[in-house]
């Protein structure tokens, strides 16, 4: 069976951000002292008044505004830069599986002996120095 559903888990926002109607503060604020769910969220949300007050009034508003027809959308230049930065962090990658390659035939070639120096004696015809039975 599942937990019943707290009916105040929506209002931090609404609390931190100062919308709430005094009788509905005065509700949640006590309901924050016995929950720990809700009072870790108005935790977390704590800080956006001030984020949000740093945004200058007419960004804001300008935000606010739908995008005029044509305008350049930002999702294609995101999704080109983020295709940029996946691609140059392929070829570093195999740059660096290259290099270490290319380091271990190094090593190998260093570290491994000289060939045997391999004296071939000349033909010399044999003979038969104790008769055979």
């Amino acid at each position: 069976m599942s937990a019943p559903v707290d009916p105040y888990r929506d209002w931090g926002a609404a609390y931190v951000l100062g919308s709430l109607a005094p009788a509905q503060r005065r509700e949640f604020e006590a309901h924050l002292g016995g929950c720990p769910d809700c009072a870790a969220d108005v935790a977390a949300l704590a800080g956006v008044p001030g984020l949000l007050s740093a945004v200058p009034r007419d960004r804001a508003v300008a935000l606010l505004e739908p995008e005029p027809a044509g305008a350049p959308s930002v999702l294609p230049g995101l999704l080109a830069a983020e295709r940029s930065r996946r691609r140059r962090a392929r070829v570093l990658a195999v740059a660096a599986v290259v290099a270490a390659a290319l380091a271990g035939a190094g090593v190998t070639a260093l570290l491994r002996p000289p060939p045997a120096v391999v004296v071939v004696a000349p033909d010399v015809p044999m003979r038969q120095t104790v008769p055979s039975r």
